[in-house]
C-alpha cells in the first residue's frame, strides 16, 4: 500500500462509510480510547496509534476481514491517519484531534472532560461532596445539570440543551446504565491531573521511597501548608489510594479507607495525618500492591 493509497483507504473508511459511524456510540469511542491512553493525558502515541487505529476501524467503524490490513499496510494507513490528524504535527494524537470525525456534539462529550481536569483528588472530592447534593452516593441526572451549569459557566446554553448535554454525559460515563453517576464513574468525568502516589510509584517502589520524596509527597497532599493532611485533604489522599487498587469504586470505598487511615496510622489521634503518619501509609500500600 503505498503512501497515496493508504490516505484513500482512510479517508474512504472513514470518512465516506457513514453507515458505519451511525451505530457507532460516543461510550464506544471512548471505551475504546481509554485503552490506550493508559495514563490518562489525552494522547495516544506511535504503535499506541496503530493499536487504536486497528480496533477502531475493524472493532467500531466495521471494517469487513476482507478488507483486512496487513501489519506493513496498517503502519502506512497509521502514517495517513496522523496526516490527516494529526494538526499540531507533534506525532501523537490528542481526542480532540481524533474525535473530529465525529458529530459536534459528541465531539463535545469526549472532549469534556480534557478541558475539565481538577488539580488533585481532592479537588474531585470537594466536587463530588458538592453536587452530590443529597448524599445518596450518586449525581443523579438533576444535579449533573448543575454540575454543567456550573462548570461550562455558558448563559448562552438554554435548559433543553443542558437537558440534552445531560443524557449525553450519561450515556458516557453511567457505564451501568442506572441514570446515574457512582463516584468511580463520576471519576472519568472529572479527571485530576495527577494521583501522586500513584506518579511516585511509577518511578520508584514505594516500598523504597527516600524521606525527601515522602516529604515531597505530603507537600502535595498538604495543599493549605499547614504541617497536616486533614480534612478533604484526607479525602483527596483516600481517593488516590482506592483508585490505585480499582477503576469502580463508591463512596463507601473511600470511607472505609479515610476510617482505616485515621485508626490505624493517626498514632496521636488528633483525626490529621504528619509526614511520619504518612510514610506509614506509603508503606502499607507499597505492601499491598
Amino acid at each position: 500500500m503505498t503512501s497515496s493509497s493508504a490516505k484513500v483507504t482512510m479517508m474512504r473508511l472513514i470518512n465516506e462509510t457513514g453507515k458505519r459511524m451511525k451505530n457507532l456510540s460516543s461510550y464506544d469511542f471512548y471505551q475504546a480510547w481509554q485503552k490506550y491512553d493508559t495514563d490518562n493525558s489525552g494522547y495516544i502515541e506511535d504503535q499506541e496509534v496503530e493499536k487504536f487505529l486497528k480496533e477502531f476501524l475493524v472493532n467500531l467503524a466495521g471494517m469487513s476481514s476482507k478488507e483486512a490490513l496487513s501489519p506493513a499496510g496498517l503502519k502506512e494507513l497509521s502514517a495517513a491517519f496522523l496526516a490527516e490528524h494529526d494538526k499540531n504535527k507533534d506525532g501523537k494524537i490528542s481526542i480532540e484531534e481524533l474525535s473530529s470525525i465525529l458529530p459536534t456534539d459528541q465531539k463535545f462529550l469526549l472532549v469534556f472532560r480534557f478541558d475539565n481536569p481538577l488539580d488533585s483528588s481532592e479537588d474531585f472530592m470537594v466536587a463530588w461532596k458538592k453536587y452530590d447534593a443529597d448524599k445518596s452516593g450518586y449525581i443523579e441526572a438533576g444535579e449533573l445539570e448543575g454540575f454543567l451549569k456550573d462548570v461550562l459557566k455558558n448563559p448562552s446554553l438554554d435548559k433543553n440543551t443542558i437537558n440534552e448535554y445531560t443524557k449525553q454525559l450519561l450515556e458516557i460515563f453511567d457505564s451501568n446504565k442506572d441514570g446515574k453517576l457512582s463516584l468511580g464513574e463520576a471519576a472519568q468525568l472529572l479527571p485530576v491531573k495527577q494521583n501522586f502516589i500513584h506518579a511516585a510509584a511509577q518511578k520508584t517502589n514505594l516500598g523504597q521511597l527516600s524521606q525527601q520524596q515522602i516529604a515531597t509527597i505530603f507537600k502535595q497532599y498538604d495543599r493549605d501548608n499547614s504541617g497536616f493532611i486533614q480534612a478533604s485533604e484526607i479525602d483527596g489522599l483516600s481517593a488516590d489510594i482506592v483508585r490505585m487498587a480499582k477503576k469502580d469504586y463508591t463512596q463507601d470505598d473511600i470511607n472505609t479507607l479515610r476510617d482505616t487511615i485515621i485508626k490505624g496510622c493517626d498514632m496521636d489521634g488528633d483525626g490529621k495525618i504528619n509526614e511520619k503518619e504518612l510514610a506509614m501509609i506509603i508503606g502499607a500500600v507499597a505492601k499491598s500492591t
